[in-house]
């Protein structure tokens, strides 16, 4: 009888019944171009125009800068693929003392911040 369990899981894991976690590699991508936004930086063309194409980003065209925004859906996606990655919501994060939630706006402050 045991062997016929053994058996049965290795059949199930080969045909990929087991739970899977984390992210796609797309998800992956998705979710670290979504990142370089949120942390002022303009992630890679190509990834900036799938963003784009999909609603999750605009670019601001007033700026002089052409500064990419996030949009809500962007948000949304961001928080989704948060959950689906098992990491915590930014909110429930506590700030390191002396820091707040947000990422780095320029490299200046993030070479300061490291230093």
């Amino acid at each position: 009888m045991d062997t016929q369990k053994q058996g049965n899981n290795r059949k199930s894991l080969a045909y990929g019944m087991r739970k899977r976690t984390g992210l796609s590699k797309t998800q992956a991508t998705r979710y670290g171009a979504l990142i370089s936004v949120m942390c002022g930086r303009t992630p890679f063309q190509y990834l900036l125009d799938k963003l784009m194409n999909d609603g999750f980003v605009i670019i601001n065209r007033q700026s002089n800068s052409g500064e990419v925004i996030i949009t809500e859906k962007g948000n949304n996606e961001f928080d989704r693929l948060t959950r689906l990655a098992g990491l915590p919501p930014l909110s429930e994060l506590e700030p390191l003392v002396g820091q707040s939630n947000e990422c780095p706006s320029n490299k200046d402050s993030y070479n300061q911040n490291t230093n």
